[in-house]
């Protein structure tokens, strides 16, 4: 069952790699999942979605293109699943441009960033 009513704390949860576990939880994620193969990807991110005390999934860019994402999880409230960039491409984009996309998603409005004065 995917969130519609929000209970009193919801947790922060990171799906990573293996190698960048060790930094999620020095970051005192909550929980953190270091994973490999994509069916094990996919049947964690259902199992997560299926929880009531997960708010935000936190998912490296280059593993949420592999996974398969529960198609009620696009239409509920939580868990919201967040991606950050991770590849060296996706690192020398303008973060201008990651955060007007990220806004978008989440809010549903464009917002352009100015720099300086």
């Amino acid at each position: 069952m995917v969130g519609t009513a929000t209970p009193k704390k919801l947790k922060v949860v990171a799906v990573v790699s293996r190698e960048l576990a060790p930094l999620m939880k020095v970051l005192s994620i909550a929980e953190v999942y270091g994973v490999e193969g994509s069916q094990e990807l996919t049947g964690l991110i259902e199992d997560l979605a299926r929880r009531g005390d997960v708010g935000v999934i936190l998912m490296q860019r280059s593993l949420l293109g592999r996974a398969r994402l529960p198609g009620e999880m696009w239409e509920a409230l939580w868990p919201i699943v967040v991606e950050f960039p991770d590849r060296l491409a996706d690192l020398s984009l303008s973060p201008e441009l990651f955060y007007r996309e990220l806004v978008r998603k989440f809010i549903g409005y464009e917002i352009h960033i100015g720099v300086g004065g």
